[in-house]
């Protein structure tokens, strides 16, 4: 579920034969998740910088793999080979962790010493004095140093440009599932901050990306109602008027009709019919002004 090596050269291909057209966009690897070992598709270092695996053999039903090791790349990979060696400026859409859910952990501020600097000045530290200088993995720029410094005062490093940060929050991610017909005040905060403790598929929107939205650009490339839920347009238009509020971009997933074509199974904005279902008059009525 990660880019192996080979995808380098996919780009470097892509990216020179579209090179700085402002209609093209590259969206360097959909759904990344690292997982294979885990059991968690929620590994932010491995997503941007890439790494292996080892003994990938026999997992989940599936029959043994022929590798022994896999070695992938990251979202920091695909950047630069985009930027440096094809030397293209195009805007480049990047997707989080746990299948573009979640950018949780790929910034996170210093938190203060523990315990207080006050007991560090006088006792032995054998374990350090729990200084954190906080994490920064945001896509950086490329080797060519295009980049820009990072909009935080406690990071040296400099991010790459032209970055789009993508999630996908159907409503079967963060924790929150409400019922048709239910309104956005019974269950819209739950969904915001979440109501699990560990960021998965129970983190809340604002912890899994819209904390993001202060710095860089996200957008919701896939979202809507799948997987057993109600197909009526509240719950969009709940999320989307708060994605609006957080200056957070969305495209509406997906346009297709056909006889399966039902939104509680396959996340679509049409009947079989391609009329459109809640779904798509929801994001109509956004879309429109309504």
């Amino acid at each position: 579920m990660m880019a192996d090596r080979k995808r380098l050269k996919f780009w470097e291909y892509v990216a020179k034969k579209y090179a700085n057209r402002t209609d093209v966009w590259f969206e360097a690897y959909n759904e990344p998740a690292f997982w294979l070992q885990s059991g968690a598709g929620t590994n932010i270092p491995q997503i941007v910088s890439g790494g292996k695996v080892d003994n990938i053999g026999y997992k989940n039903g599936c029959p043994a793999s022929p590798l022994t090791s896999l070695y992938f790349v990251g979202m920091q990979d695909i950047y630069n080979v985009i930027r440096a060696t094809a030397r293209a400026d195009n805007i480049i859409v990047v997707g989080g962790a746990d299948w573009s859910w979640s950018w949780n952990g790929v910034l996170v501020a210093p938190r203060k010493p523990k315990p207080g600097m006050e007991w560090c000045n006088n006792q032995v530290c054998q374990d350090g004095c729990g200084i954190d200088p906080g994490i920064d993995l945001m896509i950086g720029e490329s080797p060519l140093g295009e980049g820009y410094p990072a909009p935080v005062p406690w990071s040296s490093r400099r991010w790459g440009k032209n970055v789009i940060y993508a999630t996908h929050p159907y409503q079967s991610k963060g924790g929150q599932r409400p019922s048709q017909g239910s309104t956005c005040d019974q269950w819209i905060s739950g969904a915001i901050n979440g109501t699990g403790q560990i960021c998965s598929e129970q983190c809340g929107w604002e912890t899994a990306f819209g904390f993001l939205s202060q710095y860089v650009p996200v957008i919701a490339t896939e979202l809507g109602p799948w997987e057993g839920f109600s197909c009526d347009g509240s719950y969009i238009s709940c999320q989307l008027d708060w994605f609006g509020s957080k200056g957070i971009s969305f495209t509406a997933w997906a346009y297709w009709g056909n006889l399966a074509a039902y939104c509680n199974v396959f996340p679509t904005v049409v009947n079989p019919d391609w009329s459109p279902n809640g779904y798509g008059k929801a994001v109509f009525d956004i879309l429109v002004g309504k």
